[in-house]
């Protein structure tokens, strides 16, 4: 059945316009003030949203067909602000509400009431005073009312049934809000029942006046799969209702490709726009139409949209070409078409060493190999408004487009700028693929690990990813206290912060007159008892009698003896318990007495005993000696360090100077303990390059220094460059710094990176200095450029999860321009060698090393302990540059002309703010996340694992940004990190660089030292390609970004340690491992480079009688237990086909199964 038919009246609208004049003798200005009626409208809301029927202000008067009841309400919109009138109701039936004349700005609103259907009222509007003080007499508008005319002609019709019954369940909009009869918001049955109920009900007047809306033209369109395009604009209008009140909408011919949905309309004026964002995945051609309605007619244009699949982005970072020497660096992007017939290129760079001469794109080759040109730069058309090139892709010959997009798709291309003094190009870089988006969305959160304790795989990896290489022992440990406790006791290991140093240690209190000498002073710190005290250079106890040779003091001018049985003893206290070396220089007396002997103890034990031996007739007579002792574990708290002289002879007399406690794991304490110094110059390659083999093979704080590695490798500094070479025992502070750091704050280790005189050395921001007459060169930018690009933000804005930020061209967006980079080396101005730490004085005497075993050699001279090389450098505020800076994000330090110096002056405080700057700029998370992902775990991480990293160095859980600890443990317990799901993944885990792989081979089997202590490899560049501390450029060995060309390069995979991997270093790398591990004959027992490291195999030994046990044993200990099948059965026949009747048998087949399988490509690979 259907409801009851009710009348509801009709109304029909005319507008007819009553201005009363002023006069025409009325003023200009005064008839300016008098407000004009421009437009009115029927009003209602249908839900939550008003729709308007307008009102024409000429022609046939606008139908009202919605429901009269509920108070007709009408809206009149002036020319300007209006602040009074009224209106009546002055023509047929119904009148104004009570308070139903409301004005808000150029608006009267109007509320009816008592009105009924089918009729013509109309509504005059009287006195509306304007803001401005002019008077409108009078505006009249005459409405008709019709219920159920829903178009507007005049008689309700079976067509006006037709409209509504279509529009059912379909959304109220701008093309059918009259269709809304009850305007509830919804069009329903009830409404088909109402409108079918007034059937032939009339108005007089005839149909509304109404022309079409109208709508820009729109040209076809391309677009891309999967992405939001730009919007596209358009212009609508209606000469009755204005372009405000038209409805929009769009229709699309393939809704596979382009559903509606997809489809996004902005603008609520004249001015329109559309955004269309096609499927994923889906490509081809679709009709879209936009239609315009105004309630009674509808309007459209249609266009064409041609989706493409998405364009390709290329990078490349531009860097020294061949051998090339120079500071130049670049960036380029070449974004391949959708569909691969054109490109657009940018290219950035600076620091030529000399003017450009041209610029190319050469291919097809990979890294390193040249070939000819197929874009020529210089001849291309450049777009200013873009600063790009495009290349519409064609043949070159030999090679057809097809080949050239080939060549691009596979890393095959490079791009390089040729300058005069470099003509076949000064730097150089591959295209890669990249990825980027738009827009972000954060990952969801990964699977759930399961609980419990790890297996012996899992701690195997885990170990793997953390340390040099783990032992049989620490796999079992692991297995027993799960990753967490691991982590807390390494966290826990100690810096060399926590070291206090020996009161006194050259004893230069108390003083002592020159060539005078104190027995058994007080006050020095030192308990001198027996015949012992400070003796001052020139003393009778110094003074030459054959060789003339006098016995100075190295350190100062002061020196303690022992004399006979002797002693001198100090208390002193460590704050963290760990391993400590004990150093110390000691020389004989040469004009009277025996040799004498030290016995070194600690709390009573001895750990050192040591012969000061000497040759009168010799030049070396009376030499100081170093000596180091072997690593000793103390416990935090107070400890006593005493030297016995344990010789009988009343005049054996021994010196000592410069006595060291350091941290075993100490690079620069061990270093100055071996006093490295050769031929009057210290030598800075061989005796760092011994401290890390040694920390790295033999520190039980692994962690800590695997990660600090890691960050040498962000934070670059290199012996390659001379003077960082030659400063020994700064090289080896710095290294200190980033271990001491690794667990630190970002922020902390930022500040003592850019302050280490070692890295002002290599980046040149040791003596750089504001313009300075007469030249007024402009400050250095080395350091500037690199602290941005390979130590914090890097060049390109990045999303949380590390990939590239892109803009609506699909470009990347760059940090920062050449601006800022010249506004921090404008920071970076007036730091220098920080001179306050004290007089720097040389060991000007030659000094002889005497290792625990008795071997020595003799060492020319060697750094104070006051090397200014190994504090952070100091300010001079008359260096600094007083110019404005500008910083990353439109930051921007004043200009200051009154610069000071000291920890609370303007330069450090600029400093500062500099390097607040950089830290809390957003990429810094994820840029420097992800390289130490890159590091330890996996040279492809997805963008889900850098984010919830980046997200821990965000905020640590604590609200603190940057605390390394927690980014650390966050990389090593993540979910891709401990899966065992993702080692079978395309691109999971990384090449095991070359040192990594040797300390893989070498730690897990307790190896030993010739040289009780010294774990020595000596430089590796030509055997391993790499070697610690050498790095040939500020670019590290190699690139987070690298892809290796072809293969990889088509599947988008990075591969930074294959950019060192060449064909040379596949025979080399395993050629050292088999130095070291393998020896047919078995008659002699193989050392590794530097005849130092020997392996321990004493355990594979023992077990290589079953040769599947030894096998399993290594597969676990070198390979996680993921050796290939094919590859285990091979090995362990290879094993079987060797004798193993007796224990030199068993050790051959040892150590042909550690060659095996430390040589294979499959364990060159850490998953």
């Amino acid at each position: 059945m259907f409801p009851r038919r009710e009348w509801v009246g009709r109304l029909v609208f005319s507008l007819a316009l009553l201005v009363g004049l002023a006069g025409p003798w009325v003023e200009s200005a005064h008839a300016q003030a008098i407000p004009a009626l421009t437009s009115a409208v029927s009003r209602k809301a249908h839900g939550a949203v008003n729709f308007d029927i307008p009102l024409p202000l000429a022609g046939g008067s606008g139908i009202e067909c919605r429901l009269v009841a509920g108070a007709p309400t009408l809206v009149l919109l002036f020319d300007q602000p209006i602040t009074a009138g009224t209106a009546a109701v002055t023509g047929g039936t119904g009148s104004v509400a009570a308070g139903g004349v409301t004005i808000a700005g150029n608006a009267m609103t109007v509320v009816l009431t008592g009105a009924t259907n089918a009729q013509a009222v109309t509504v005059t509007a009287s006195n509306v005073l304007s803001a401005a003080g002019g008077t409108l007499t009078s505006a009249a508008v005459t409405v008709r009312l019709l219920h159920g005319d829903l178009d507007a002609d005049g008689t309700v019709t079976n067509a006006d049934v037709s409209l509504v019954t279509a529009a059912v369940g379909v959304a109220v909009s701008g093309f059918n809000y009259r269709f809304d009869r009850d305007f509830n918001g919804s069009i329903t049955g009830a409404d088909v029942t109402a409108v079918s109920g007034a059937l032939n009900t009339t108005v007089a007047g005839g149909a509304s006046a109404n022309t079409l809306p109208t709508i820009s033209n729109i040209t076809d369109q391309t677009g891309v799969t999967g992405v939001a395009g730009s919007p596209i604009a358009f212009t609508v209008g209606d000469a009755e209702s204005g372009a405000a009140a038209v409805g929009v909408r769009v229709l699309s011919s393939n809704t596979t490709l382009v559903p509606t949905s997809a489809t996004a309309l902005g603008g609520n004026g004249a001015p329109r726009t559309l955004i269309i964002t096609p499927v994923s995945g889906q490509t081809g051609t679709v009709t879209i139409t936009v239609e315009v309605g105004d309630g009674i007619a509808v309007a459209s244009d249609t266009f064409v949209l041609t989706v493409t699949p998405p364009p390709k982005l290329f990078t490349a970072y531009l860097r020294p070409q061949g051998g090339a020497i120079t500071p130049g660096s670049g960036f380029a992007t070449l974004l391949l078409s959708g569909d691969e017939t054109k490109a657009e290129l940018k290219a950035t760079y600076a620091n030529l060493t000399t003017p450009e001469v041209s610029k190319h794109i050469h291919g097809p080759a990979g890294p390193g190999v040249s070939a000819g040109i197929l874009f020529d730069i210089d001849t291309a058309e450049y777009n200013e408004s873009s600063q790009s090139w495009r290349w519409d892709i064609g043949p070159v010959a030999p090679y057809s487009a097809a080949e050239i997009v080939t060549a691009i798709k596979s890393g095959n291309t490079y791009i390089n700028i040729h300058s005069s003094r470099y003509p076949n190009g000064e730097i150089r870089g591959q295209f890669l693929l990249s990825t980027g988006s738009i827009t972000f969305t954060a990952p969801a959160a990964p699977p759930a690990l399961p609980g419990g304790l790890p297996t012996a795989q899992d701690a195997a990896r885990f170990l793997h990813q953390s340390t040099f290489g783990p032992t049989k022992a620490e796999i079992t440990r692991l297995q027993q206290i799960g990753y967490d406790a691991w982590l807390t006791e390494q966290f826990a290991m100690p810096t060399n912060r926590l070291v206090t140093q020996l009161a006194n240690n050259g004893f230069e209190t108390p003083t002592v007159a020159a060539g005078a000498i104190s027995a058994n002073p007080t006050g020095a710190t030192w308990v001198f008892t027996g015949t012992s005290g400070i003796t001052a250079n020139g003393s009778v106890l110094t003074t030459p009698v054959s060789p003339a040779i006098q016995i100075n003091a190295p350190m100062g001018s002061r020196a303690a003896y022992i004399k006979a049985t002797g002693r001198i003893a100090q208390t002193f206290n460590v704050g963290q318990a760990g391993k400590y070396i004990f150093s110390f220089l000691a020389a004989p007396r040469t004009n009277l007495g025996g040799i004498p002997t030290l016995s070194l103890k600690l709390d009573g034990v001895e750990i050192g005993n040591y012969v000061l031996s000497r040759t009168l007739a010799s030049s070396d007579a009376g030499r100081y000696n170093g000596f180091v002792t072997l690593p000793v574990a103390l416990t935090a708290g107070s400890h006593v360090l005493a030297f016995d002289g344990v010789t009988t002879g009343a005049e054996d007399t021994a010196f000592i100077d410069d006595v060291r406690i350091a941290l075993a794991s100490s690079h620069y304490g061990y270093v100055r303990a071996r006093l490295a110094i050769d031929n009057g110059s210290i030598n800075g390659a061989s005796r760092n390059i011994e401290t890390w083999w040694r920390n790295s093979i033999t520190g039980d704080d692994q962690l800590r220094q695997r990660v600090a590695f890691a960050l040498a490798q962000i934070f670059v500094v290199s012996a390659q460059d001379g003077t960082v070479n030659g400063r020994t025992e700064a090289l080896a502070n710095y290294h200190d710094m980033l271990v001491d750091n690794a667990f630190g704050n970002f922020r902390a280790l930022l500040r003592e990176v850019t302050l280490h005189p070692i890295m002002g050395q290599y980046l040149n921001m040791r003596g750089n200095t504001k313009p300075l007459s007469p030249l007024f060169t402009a400050p250095n930018e080395n350091y500037a450029r690199e602290v941005l690009q390979l130590f914090s933000v890097g060049l390109n804005t990045l999303w949380p999860d590390g990939t590239l930020k892109l803009g609506t061209d699909g470009l990347p967006i760059p940090t920062y321009d050449q601006s800022v980079i010249e506004g921090f080396a404008n920071v970076f101005t007036g730091w220098n060698l920080d001179t306050t730490t004290g007089t720097v004085v040389p060991y000007l005497n030659d000094v002889t090393i005497t290792n625990p075993d008795g071997t020595s050699s003799v060492v020319r001279r060697m750094q104070s302990r006051n090397d200014t090389w190994s504090a952070p450098m100091s300010v001079n505020a008359a260096n600094v540059s007083t110019s404005s800076k500008k910083l990353l994000n439109g930051v921007t330090i004043a200009a200051n002309a009154n610069q000071t110096g000291g920890v609370n002056g303007t330069a450090n405080a600029e400093l500062n703010a500099a390097m607040d700057n950089i830290f809390n700029h957003p990429n810094v998370g994820p840029f420097i996340c992800r390289q130490l992902i890159q590091r330890l775990v996996t040279s492809n991480p997805s963008p889900a694992y850098v984010y919830r990293v980046a997200q821990v160095f965000d905020n640590d859980g604590t609200a603190v940004r940057g605390n390394l600890r927690a980014v650390i443990k966050a990389i090593l317990t993540d979910y891709e990190a401990r899966s065992t799901d993702m080692i079978a993944n395309q691109g999971f885990g990384h090449l095991r660089e070359p040192v990594l792989r040797v300390t893989g081979a070498i730690r897990p089997f307790s190896p030993t030292s010739v040289t009780p202590g010294r774990f020595a490899i000596t430089t590796t560049d030509t055997q391993l390609g790499q070697t610690p501390f050498r790095s040939p450029t500020v670019f590290n060995f190699f690139e987070p970004y690298y892809v290796h060309p072809g293969q990889l390069a088509d599947s988008g995979l990075n591969a930074p340690e294959f950019q060192i991997s060449t064909e040379i270093m596949a025979v080399n790398v395993p050629n050292f491992l088999r130095t070291g591990i393998y020896n047919a004959s078995a008659t002699t027992i193989p050392v590794f480079q530097g005849g130092d490291i020997r392996l321990n195999l004493a355990y594979e030994q023992a077990i290589a009688g079953n040769a599947t046990a030894l096998v399993n044993h290594l597969n676990l200990l070198l390979m996680c237990n993921s050796m290939p099948a094919a590859m285990k059965t091979r090995v362990i026949s290879a094993v079987n086909a060797l004798p193993a009747a007796t224990a030199n048998d068993r050790l051959v087949r040892a150590r042909f199964a550690v060659y095996l399988i430390t040589s294979a490509s499959q364990c060159a690979v850490q998953k």
